[in-house]
This record gives C-alpha cells, sequence and structure tokens, in this order.
C-alpha cells in the first residue's frame, strides 16, 4: 500500500521568500529615493543656473545704459539709467486730449508721465526670522522712475522688485583703467564692472574673497565710462 504524498512549502521555505521579497522591495524604494533626490537637485540646479544668468543678462543689460552718478560698494550699486519712453509719449494730441461727450470740458490724459532717467539699484534682500537671526531672502532691483520728485509714491515713482532667491551672494568690482576696486564713488563711470554672483550666502566674518561656494561671473565693459575717462583726460592736454 503507497502512501499518498503532498508538495508544498515547508514554513522555511516560506521565510526565505518572505525575506528575499522584503529585500528586492527595500532595494527598489532605495533606489527609487536615490534617483528621486537626484532628479531633485539636478531640478534645482538648473533653476539656480537658469535664474543667475537671467540676472546676469539684465544686469548687465542696464549698466551699459548707464549714463551718469554711479555709486557702488562691493554688493550693491545704483546708477542713473537712461530708457526709451513708452508708446503713450508718441500719442498724438488728439488721442490723449480728447472733448467729453456729456460735457465740454476736455479729458485729461490717461497716460500718467514719462521720463525717460530712472535711478537703479540692486542689492540684497535682508529679512529676520523667527529668532531674529539677520537672513538673505535674494536679490531685489529698485527703480525710481521720476528722480525729481518731492514725494515719492511706491508703486507709482518708485517700484521695489524682488528678482530671484537664487542669488545670495553678489561681488561688484569697478574698473578705473589702471585698478580694480571694490567699491565706486565718482560721478563718471567706471570703465567696466565684473559681476560674481552665488547661489549661497556669505559666511559671517568671512572675507568676500574666500568665499568657497560657485560663482557666476561676467566683466561689462561701459563704452560711456570709457569716453568719459577718454573726455577727461584730453581736457587735461
Amino acid at each position: 500500500m503507497r502512501r499518498k504524498t503532498t508538495s508544498g512549502f515547508t514554513l522555511l521555505e516560506v521565510l526565505l521568500a518572505v525575506s528575499l521579497v522584503i529585500m528586492l522591495s527595500a532595494g527598489i524604494y532605495a533606489f527609487y529615493g536615490y534617483t528621486l533626490d537626484g532628479r531633485e537637485q539636478i531640478d534645482t540646479e538648473s533653476q539656480t543656473i537658469f535664474a543667475q544668468r537671467r540676472i546676469m543678462d539684465l544686469l548687465a543689460g542696464e549698466i551699459l545704459s548707464a549714463r551718469t552718478d554711479m555709486e557702488g560698494a562691493g554688493d550693491t550699486v545704483s546708477f542713473m539709467r537712461a530708457v526709451v519712453p513708452g508708446k503713450a509719449v508718441f500719442e498724438t494730441r488728439n488721442i490723449t486730449r480728447t472733448p467729453s461727450i456729456a460735457s465740454d470740458k476736455t479729458e485729461q490724459s490717461p497716460f500718467g508721465p514719462q521720463h525717460d532717467i530712472q535711478l537703479i539699484s540692486y542689492r540684497l534682500n535682508h529679512y529676520d526670522d523667527e529668532n531674529d537671526v539677520e537672513q538673505i531672502g535674494g536679490l531685489e532691483r529698485t527703480c525710481l522712475k521720476n528722480i525729481k520728485a518731492k514725494v515719492v509714491v511706491e508703486g507709482e515713482d518708485i517700484e521695489v522688485t524682488f528678482l530671484t532667491e537664487h542669488v545670495k551672494f553678489i561681488r561688484l568690482q569697478y574698473w578705473d583703467g589702471t585698478d580694480w576696486s571694490d567699491s565706486w564713488t565718482n560721478r563718471n563711470l567706471p570703465q567696466a564692472i565684473r559681476i560674481s554672483l552665488g547661489a549661497e550666502p556669505l559666511a559671517e566674518d568671512t572675507a568676500v574673497e574666500d568665499y568657497q561656494f560657485e560663482t557666476v561671473s561676467r566683466v561689462v565693459a561701459i563704452p560711456a565710462g570709457a569716453s568719459q575717462a577718454q573726455n577727461k583726460r584730453g581736457g587735461r592736454r
């Protein structure tokens, strides 16, 4: 008489299979987390690079249009800039002064005053956190549209714009034709400005020359500055 045999798994085999599944799942999850972290890091670095290039182009372009009265330090700069007035300035008087249908009075122009000289400033944005510790939020731009205004109204005469949180370090150096300087107080423009931008703030009690993080740099030659220097030398002869 033969005994009936049944096929199946022993308890040890089941435990080994479960352990193997857990190990494989943990490995897949760890690999997925590592890949996700790497993707987020690449995305953050890409956003930082894009923002720094955009700010560099904006700052360099406005410096090229500077005309006079530049004042600068290592992390801030302000200057007079020439701009092209808006389309409203070129509209005909018939459009800007139309007789009212309801009355014989002439309507006032719907366009505000336009100015072709503006005072532009770039500086780091500082704020205090919940522990009253000063932090750097990023880079901001200030535009004074009417330099002759006695009373400045924010949003109309002056415009403050927070540009990006991806620039928390800026170093500006000014070329006078002979040497680089970390500040500029001359009424005339420098012949060039070296701009360095970084994503991390400068550590406390650290010299700007010892900034340890990666920076994006550009030297912007200022034609108006070179012309002013040439005229100044010509006047001395």
